[in-house]
């Protein structure tokens, strides 16, 4: 019929198969050209909307409150914003694509064997669709299931495996080291048993695919020869086979393909559900934080009133109605037992709890505009100070550019911190790299080098969560000389449980149960609460 619409049917047959099989070549060579584009395109927009995927939610991510970036544990967030993100574009929106690509080549088969042999043709469809619908309905909930699984487990492992390895003196020493790497061993076989069985399940789809098109073959054959002429019979069975070698595939894609979104889909599901939780956060600003050393127009002073936070799974409020005023250049202590909301209410005055009622200020301004507006005119060093893998610098300029700030900068800050010395006998000095989580360094050493990642911006406020708790008496001394010169241009608020280093303190102030039981001088504090007094005297005070 083509033939003849184009008047080409009186050509010699010769020149006609030569026609056909010209078109046939160049129609699967141009086919094959396209294809390969489009799967470049498609491959490079889809990775690129994976890093966009993963990027969004890593800024939505640490642009919340500490208590929710710290509600899950570390391995759990790294799967959430890379395997996840990955299965979810690479398992889901490619492999969609595929999909549709497959349907529009089944399509046009189809309408190709309709204009042949209705009959064939559609009895074609229902054979292979049923069995392609079948065999997804069966397998469905099984991939589903093992993904999901797979998915949860995968996190475990790793989290095991990093557990193993930064408590492994404890581990050593107890001889705990057995357990974790039993449990790692046994996680590993279920993942191993899980991903066998992943990955048979698409085969079971081969296969019976395979046999139904020899059993299509025949039961088409029996049907032609019985209803018509032997050259209409092998005509339509050589078509039927000839659709069959390019259905067969499409029909095996399809239907693992279903498959493998519906097991992405399932693996994806712990990043779906940080989606679902990010919802209504914003991102944080793409461009970088200037670093700043004279902070022009901050005034180090602190406004607390009727402060009050209450943890989402608590019961009872851990800040219960503080207030408070921090004059400009004062060296405020909080004391007071393990629990008594001090830790707590540090997070608060830095930003990183929103309370739940009352206000906080720092210059006039809510403490995330402050630090907006003002980078780097407020340290902070934390209790547990974190160490990368990296040079001295690069620890000391944590979150900044260490090409943009000076040595000198870096200098300084270490001499104030009592490091300079140490970092000065090392080989390379700033450039010397210091190993993950600063296993290559004392305890001292490292709560030292956060007091100086601290003080290389040259803070009008200073806040320290026990920073001198893993000082040798002599190294505390000195840099609690330190601070206390700072009185006066800058504020220092600390929390401490060595009394010896709040002794100088202008105000100390007893908190316990979120509340502020007593405040004043040292002696005043110590004469207004009995278990303060006692722990003067068991410390020599």
């Amino acid at each position: 019929r083509f033939l003849e619409l184009l008047n080409l049917d009186a050509l010699p047959q010769r020149n006609l198969l030569m026609l056909l099989v010209g078109c046939a070549v160049f129609f699967f060579v141009m086919k094959t050209i396209f294809s390969v584009y489009f799967l470049r395109r498609t491959l490079r927009y889809m990775s690129i909307r994976n890093a966009q995927i993963s990027s969004t939610l890593v800024s939505k991510m640490l642009n919340r409150p500490v208590e929710k970036i710290f509600s899950k544990s570390i391995q759990h967030q790294i799967y959430n914003v890379t395997g996840g993100v990955e299965r979810l574009i690479g398992g889901v929106v490619t492999t969609l694509v595929v999909i549709v690509s497959d349907l529009v080549l089944l399509l046009v088969i189809l309408v190709g064997l309709m204009l042949v042999d209705p009959i064939t043709s559609i009895g074609t469809f229902i054979v292979f669709a049923g069995i392609g619908f079948l065999l997804y309905f069966l397998l469905h909930k099984r991939v589903s299931v093992l993904n999901n699984k797979n998915a949860y487990l995968t996190i475990y492992f790793n989290q095991k495996v990093s557990e193993g390895i930064n408590s492994f003196r404890d581990l050593f020493i107890k001889g705990g080291r057995e357990y974790y790497v039993n449990e790692i061993r046994s996680s590993k076989m279920k993942l191993a048993q899980y991903d066998a069985e992943i990955k048979f399940i698409p085969n079971i789809s081969k296969y019976t695919i395979e046999i139904s098109v020899i059993l299509g073959v025949a039961i088409i054959a029996g049907i032609q020869f019985y209803l018509f002429d032997s050259n209409r019979a092998i005509a339509v069975i050589s078509i039927f086979l000839a659709a069959s070698t390019r259905i067969a595939p499409a029909i095996i894609r399809l239907q693992q393909n279903m498959i493998q979104v519906k097991s992405s889909l399932s693996a994806a599901k712990p990043t779906f559900d940080l989606i679902d939780e990010l919802k209504g956060v914003e991102e944080l600003d793409r461009s970088e934080t200037v670093i700043g050393t004279t902070h022009a127009g901050f005034l180090p002073k602190l406004n607390l009133e009727n402060l009050k936070f209450t943890y989402a799974d608590a019961i009872d409020g851990t800040i219960q109605g503080i207030s408070l005023d921090i004059a400009p250049g004062k060296f405020i202590a909080f004391v007071g037992p393990s629990g008594g909301g001090k830790s707590t209410l540090i997070d608060l005055i830095l930003g990183l709890l929103a309370p739940s009622s009352g206000s906080i200020r720092i210059s006039e301004l809510a403490p995330v505009d402050a630090i907006k507006k003002w980078p780097g005119s407020i340290g902070y060093v934390p209790q547990d100070v974190f160490i990368e893998n990296s040079t001295v610098k690069e620890n000391i300029c944590l979150g900044f550019d260490p090409k943009t700030v000076s040595d000198q900068l870096v200098w300084d800050a270490l001499k104030l911190a009592d490091l300079s010395e140490f970092i000065e006998g090392l080989d390379g000095q700033l450039s010397y790299k210091i190993s993950d989580a600063g296993k290559n360094l004392s305890g001292g050493q490292r709560q030292r080098l956060g007091i100086a990642r601290a003080m290389f911006t040259r803070p009008h406020m200073l806040i320290l969560d026990e920073a001198t708790s893993s000082l040798d008496g002599a190294t505390e001394v000195d840099i609690s000389e330190s601070i206390y010169a700072l009185r006066g241009l800058t504020t220092v608020v600390m929390i401490a449980h060595r009394l010896s280093t709040v002794r100088e303190a202008d105000k100390v102030i007893y908190m316990d149960q979120g509340r502020i039981v007593a405040e004043g001088t040292f002696d005043e504090v110590r004469n207004a609460v009995p278990n303060f007094n006692e722990q003067a005297i068991l410390m020599g005070l």
